[in-house]
């Protein structure tokens, strides 16, 4: 299985994925399968070396996480997202492309205050 990434994947995955409308006031998100389980809502690399999986997916994986962090992200929408670990090397099936790539694993809480950076 290709490592996700390179280009050859990348021509591959965007040949494979159905038409996106990239709106960049909204998340872009999309369904696929992640070591073979089907999971909603996935931020899949288009092009910014990040994927990002939510903890509650990654529960239902029943995955370990493999390395933890300790920083917190404050986002735009008042959401606090904070980095719970990675989940490396991870099979990724959308349509007929399959390669492996790390997921970013967040938790994502709600925060009524939070500084502006």
């Amino acid at each position: 299985v290709p490592r996700a990434g390179g280009e050859r994947e990348r021509k591959l995955l965007h040949e494979n994925l159905p038409p996106l409308i990239l709106d960049y006031e909204k998340e872009i998100t999309l369904d696929a399968f992640v070591e073979g389980w089907l999971l909603s809502n996935i931020l899949i690399d288009i092009g910014v070396e990040v994927n990002v999986l939510n903890l509650d997916s990654c529960h239902q994986m029943g995955r370990p996480i493999l390395k933890q962090y300790s920083n917190v992200l404050y986002m735009e929408n008042k959401m606090k997202a904070m980095p719970i670990g990675v989940l490396k090397d991870a099979i990724i099936t959308i349509q007929e492309a399959k390669f492996t790539g790390n997921f970013e694993v967040l938790e994502l809480i709600e925060a009524d205050n939070f500084p502006a950076l």
